[in-house]
């Protein structure tokens, strides 16, 4: 996803001052070696991640909030 398309859903589905959890890699972040070979498509990678079971992710997050919820306690 472009960082243009990112600002733009914010701002049509957020308040300015409402708080979200965002999470994001970029290139850099990953091996060299996989995302620099020629056969793959970065541009066209990221759109794919839209296609991803993020499902795993988000329990990690609700799992680490409900972890810190109780340390409070």
């Amino acid at each position: 996803m472009k960082v243009k398309e990112i600002i733009e859903h914010l701002k049509n589905n957020y308040d300015e001052d409402d708080s979200v959890v965002i999470a994001w890699w970029d290139k850099e972040s990953f091996n060299p070696d996989l995302v620099n070979n020629p056969s793959l498509n970065w541009e066209s990678a990221c759109y794919r991640m839209d296609d991803i079971d993020w499902h795993d992710t988000h329990d990690k997050i609700t799992d680490a909030l409900q972890t810190w919820l109780e340390v409070e306690q």
